[in-house]
């Protein structure tokens, strides 16, 4: 399997699709496409990072063909929510997950998602308000 296929595989675990991860992070969908068929090498570095910076990967270790985790420090204030969801979508669907013990559908799994990002995006629109 090649950095692109990891890349790409690391995109659709957190994301709906790669369009969705292209939306989400303000580059062109055939810019994202583009890294992932022509290679991350052939790629600029503002592109490079961007993508690193929202999968929260290292891009010195992606440009070294390895797909490495950043950890946040223990100085670390906070972490994004939004960013947190994103990052465990996939394993929230496809997990047994239960409430009062008993397991809930894929699809009430993604209604839980849908609500916990709306949730989200009330209490940015609450703050931007003041």
């Amino acid at each position: 399997m090649t950095i692109e296929d990891s890349l790409k595989n690391l995109i659709l675990s957190r994301y709906r699709s790669v369009r969705d991860f292209a939306i989400k992070t303000d580059i062109p969908c055939s810019t994202v496409n583009g890294i992932i068929k022509r290679g991350v090498q052939n790629s600029s570095v503002s592109n490079v990072i961007k993508v690193c910076q929202a999968l929260n990967i290292s891009a010195d270790d992606l440009a070294s063909g390895k797909i490495t985790p950043i950890t946040p420090s223990d100085e670390s204030i906070g972490i994004e929510l939004s960013d947190l969801l994103q990052m465990h979508r996939m394993k929230l669907v496809d997990h047994n997950i239960t409430i009062n013990g008993e397991r809930i559908s894929a699809f009430d799994a993604e209604l839980l998602i849908d609500s916990m990002e709306m949730a989200i995006e009330f209490i940015k629109k609450r703050h931007q308000r003041g």
